[in-house]
């Protein structure tokens, strides 16, 4: 199921904002009858994704619970330009690479730990070219995530990188569908 952080009014600090001061959201669906407003993870927040993507109406119905965890395909899709204080001027779209925006297992150490270091000098902000810099990591099983975006700037501009979104699944391998006579029955 596709990871869709949910902006309310209790965690509304961990996403970016308008110029008004209300995040910066959009509707995307969780289903065919339900919507959510979702929104740019603030960088330099520490997040726990599976808490901002929980959704009442999918626990309802089963498809979320508390054993939940990420899948191990997750990308960054999408950041956020504006001023320092967190206000969106500019979504930028990341390209569809190979590689190089997919989080990835490190060698040693914990096995549920995904990292990204991702450098792109091709993007423009307002037709500027600037270079793009994040570093972060996720842990699968918590679903705690943190990215940085570095020194990142627009130039000859205040703009910075301030926000950011993903392509992530939420996962759960304990749900399994009962079989005719399991447990007999």
């Amino acid at each position: 199921m596709k990871l869709i952080p949910i902006v309310s009014q209790e965690n509304a600090h961990l996403f970016c904002t308008t110029p008004g001061g209300s995040p910066f959201t959009w509707n995307e669906n969780l289903d065919a009858d339900h919507a959510v407003a979702t929104g740019l993870i603030r960088m330099g927040k520490r997040v726990s994704l599976l808490s901002l993507s929980d959704s009442p109406q999918l626990r309802e119905v089963g498809l979320q619970d508390m054993t939940d965890s990420l899948g191990t395909e997750i990308r960054l899709s999408a950041v956020a330009i504006g001023t320092p204080d967190g206000v969106v001027k500019e979504v930028i779209s990341i390209p569809q690479s190979p590689r190089g925006r997919d989080f990835t297992r490190i060698p040693v150490g914990r096995p549920h730990k995904l990292t990204l270091n991702y450098v792109n000098d091709d993007l423009k902000s307002g037709g500027v070219p600037f270079d793009l810099k994040i570093a972060g990591e996720i842990f699968l099983d918590t679903g705690e995530a943190e990215l940085h975006a570095g020194h990142t700037h627009v130039p000859n501009s205040e703009y910075v990188v301030i926000g950011y979104t993903l392509d992530a699944q939420r996962i759960n391998s304990n749900r399994r569908p009962a079989s005719p006579g399991a447990f007999g029955g």
